[in-house]
């Protein structure tokens, strides 16, 4: 999964020199939160956001004090209130590092950049959203979470004991518990619970910690003796 397959391609842009109101009524009327500021010659920037221009925008009018003519957007231009520094990614990048990026950087939007042209931009819901389909949400399919040895060959040995008993795995997401141990949480389809509970702890030794069914049934088998 790469940047440029959830990116939102070409995204519209302004002009540094543009009117700040004019930045105002394309994020109003789009229902954007960002736009990306690029130059005629193509040069990206900065970036102006829906926090950037309300700090810009008039008080209320019961609030309003005496200010400068230039002040609250009456002869601001996009430049005026921009961010310049703005975070900038490559479309080849994999997913899971953008959203590090956004973290290290404390952002929530890349800018994608390719061959020195704005491409895109991604947003912290468009990971988010990938990241819940990776991890099943909103499936039917038994939700089982199991701990394993961490060693060579522990997914095949699971995905084969679940094929045997009729089951598809359509989702898995991996987390290393300990230096020995490995925990997975799997999504299966096509399989009940209590036949895949007993193929994984016959089969291959996993202890199953938390087990969800199609029918949203959940249950905590961490405190349990087996």
């Amino acid at each position: 999964m790469l940047v440029r397959e959830h990116m939102t391609p070409n995204p519209v842009t302004i002009r540094p020199g543009s009117d700040f109101l004019a930045a105002v009524a394309i994020l109003k009327a789009a229902r954007f939160h960002s736009l990306p500021v690029v130059t005629a010659d193509g040069e990206l920037v900065g970036i102006v956001t829906d926090k950037d221009v309300a700090a810009a925008s008039p008080p209320a009018v019961d609030l309003l004090q005496p200010r400068k003519p230039d002040f609250y957007g009456v002869h601001l231009t996009v430049q005026q209130v921009m961010n310049p520094d703005v975070v900038v990614i490559g479309p080849d990048v994999p997913l899971e590092d953008a959203a590090w990026t956004m973290l290290e950087e404390r952002v929530d939007r890349l800018l994608i950049v390719e061959d020195g042209s704005l491409v895109g931009i991604i947003t912290g819901t468009d990971i988010f959203r990938q990241l819940v389909s990776i991890l099943g949400g909103g499936s039917s399919a038994i939700r089982m979470t199991v701990e394993v040895v961490n060693a060579p060959g522990q997914l095949a040995k699971l995905a084969g004991a679940i094929a045997a008993v009729g089951g598809n795995i359509v989702s898995v997401a991996t987390a290393r518990a300990s230096k020995d141990l490995l925990t997975l949480t799997l999504r299966v389809e096509e399989a009940d619970w209590p036949t895949l509970e007993r193929a994984l702890e016959e089969g291959c030794q996993a202890r199953v910690l938390h087990v969800c069914g199609p029918d949203g049934l959940c249950l905590d088998r961490t405190g349990e003796t087996r």
